[in-house]
């Protein structure tokens, strides 16, 4: 018997066959990024007008595309350059920030913040941004532009001193006395490596005024390793310390950028002679930066060494952040013991604060202080500092 084909039967693969073409087509559509064609459409337009001059124009259109595609890091750069030209830093910074986020060693990004920070006058910032440029791309020959232009710069403004003033008022506990201190230091940058320091402060506490006086050297191996040393004094002194010294260095470890950025790890052995007691200090610290060096976190161990007291420890935990270029603020936590008055006492304290840069050459610093001292008293201070570059 002949079995005939019936072509009423290949009709039911027919249509499973063009159903499954149908859901290829429709996967492979809707698995495009959406408006994938019009960010590039909005990119090319942007770059084209920015390379035309017309920096608003070019601004609007690569943030519509940057809206689209906000983990883009070639928009938010090319957004970057159009607001600088068109003379918008601070949307400017926030674009090539975003750009570092995105691509931690983005070299262009890199390149715009240093340019931003060279025409606002933070020629620190602008060198940092470039050594960070450079490690990704040693051979980039705009950033060894820009150098030249900060090198120019910081030669032509001299600012090779820096004057710091401060002042602070504590009101203690019960019935005693309050407490008074001033200090004024004074440093210079001798080449790109060395500052040397001296300073005074003095003090008020319980009807008695110290003043002590000190010299610091800070050496700059690389743009990694530091390290410094200090010594000082106080003539006939009834609660600072008579005589006192110390040595100290720092290392930079890990790369600049993205969310976590570098650590530096620190550390600070100091001795001080005090009337009735000798103490030695030992304070090793770690400080960690996130969110491309807009935040860092300090944690610090100190132990310390009585010839009274014996051993003591504890540590002091502090969080800063900077909101913009100008303005910073921090707060933090410590129980640890207190030199202040010369004796070793345990105490836990709580601080913040914030500092201003008034301008390129002066800064100020307000700080809020509350001290716990163990059998002894609470203490609560507020300080005033400025800083002046010339």
């Amino acid at each position: 018997m002949r079995i005939s084909h019936n072509s009423d039967m290949t009709t039911p693969v027919k249509i499973l066959l063009a159903a499954a073409l149908i859901f290829v087509a429709l996967g492979s559509l809707f698995s495009m990024p959406a408006g994938a064609g019009q960010v590039d459409d909005l990119y090319h337009a942007g770059v084209a007008a920015r390379l035309d001059q017309r920096f608003d124009e070019a601004a609007d259109l690569l943030t519509r595309a940057a809206r689209l595609q906000p983990e883009n890091a070639d928009i938010w750069v090319q957004l970057g350059f159009a607001q600088s030209a068109a003379g918008r830093l601070d949307e400017a910074q926030a674009a090539f920030e975003q750009a570092v986020f995105l691509a931690p060693e983005y070299v262009d990004a890199h390149l715009g913040l240093a340019r931003l920070a060279f025409w606002r006058g933070d020629l620190d910032e602008a060198g940092q941004r470039l050594i960070i440029a450079r490690r990704f791309d040693p051979g980039n020959e705009e950033a060894a532009l820009v150098e030249q232009q900060v090198a120019g710069a910081q030669a032509a403004s001299g600012r090779v001193w820096r004057l710091d003033m401060g002042a602070s008022a504590s009101d203690l506990s019960g019935a005693l006395p309050g407490w008074r201190e001033g200090t004024i230091g004074l440093s210079r940058k001798v080449g790109a490596e060395m500052t040397i320091a001296a300073a005074v402060r003095s003090a008020k506490r319980f009807g008695a005024v110290d003043s002590y006086f000190e010299g610091r050297i800070d050496y700059r191996f690389n743009q990694k390793v530091q390290a410094w040393l200090f010594a000082g004094a106080t003539p006939s002194a009834d609660f600072l310390a008579k005589n006192a010294m110390g040595i100290g260095a720092s290392a930079k470890v890990g790369q600049d950028g993205g969310w976590f950025g570098p650590s530096v790890l620190s550390g600070e052995i100091a001795y001080f002679q005090y009337r009735d007691d000798d103490v030695t200090r030992i304070s090793p610290a770690v400080q960690l930066y996130l969110f491309n060096g807009r935040a860092w976190v300090t944690l610090q161990a100190i132990a310390t060494s009585s010839e009274k007291a014996g051993w003591s420890s504890g540590y002091v935990a502090r969080g800063d952040l900077k909101l913009d270029d100008r303005l910073r603020i921090f707060a933090g936590y410590g129980d640890a013991p207190d030199l202040s008055d010369g004796r070793t006492i345990p105490s836990r304290t709580m601080f913040g604060g914030m500092a201003v840069a008034i301008s390129d050459r002066v800064s100020a610093v307000l700080s809020l202080t509350r001290t716990e001292l163990d059998a002894a008293y609470s203490r609560n201070e507020v300080g005033l500092g400025f800083s002046v570059r010339f």
